[in-house]
């Protein structure tokens, strides 16, 4: 009988599928003993070009780069300097080889850089000065196809206290004034891209108070 070596498992696990990055210094991965090598390419999406190891370029020739599996596990360090680009996106491919050159792909992962917080907007108070203020109001966005919004939050500084009875530039906590930068979670409406933080208070609102 013809002996059948075991074919290559592997798998990349950094990047993590789904996940949006700032910055990438490497790949990784996992392989089975079967897999004697494994080879990473970095594709760029923007215009189809290759990411070339050998010559540190972005070519257009699909082009690998190889490395050696060690305890189950596989990395690449030869990533491109400077790749982490705002919203540039790149699929990842790994393949394994077993003694018999045989090749396994895992599957390809799409990686995108989003290096830009959300926009945020002030809509209510709309002016210096209020005779009541309950809530606060406004807009968020990001970028389409990007980490989206997640959670907005609002933080109120108390700057001026015209009696001096308690200390100037406290921070609203949610229940009471606090010398702690606080932040305080506003409520998010995804559909309508706006976020509101209702103020509970029973009298911290006097005559030239800001």
């Amino acid at each position: 009988t013809q002996y059948v070596p075991p074919l290559a498992q592997l798998a990349t696990t950094r990047p993590v599928p789904g996940k949006l990055y700032t910055a990438l210094n490497d790949i990784r991965g996992t392989a089975n003993t079967a897999a004697q090598s494994v080879t990473v390419q970095i594709q760029r999406l923007s215009d189809d070009f290759y990411w070339s190891t050998y010559t540190a370029t972005w070519v257009q020739g699909s082009t690998w780069a190889t490395t050696i599996p060690a305890a189950g596990n596989w990395s690449y360090f030869g990533v491109p300097s400077g790749w982490n680009v705002h919203a540039a996106s790149f699929t990842i491919r790994a393949q394994g080889k077993n003694i018999a050159d045989q090749v396994t792909a895992a599957a390809p992962v799409t990686l995108v850089f989003d290096k830009q917080a959300p926009t945020v907007f002030l809509d209510s108070p709309v002016g210096a000065f209020s005779k009541a203020l309950d809530k606060l109001g406004g807009t968020a966005s990001d970028q389409a196809g990007l980490a989206g919004v997640n959670k907005v939050q609002a933080r109120i500084k108390r700057t001026n206290i015209p009696d001096g009875s308690v200390a100037d530039n406290y921070y609203w906590d949610g229940s009471t004034w606090t010398n702690a930068a606080t932040w305080n979670d506003a409520v998010w409406y995804t559909a309508a891209s706006s976020w509101t933080y209702t103020i509970a208070y029973s009298t911290w609102l006097s005559d030239g108070y800001k």
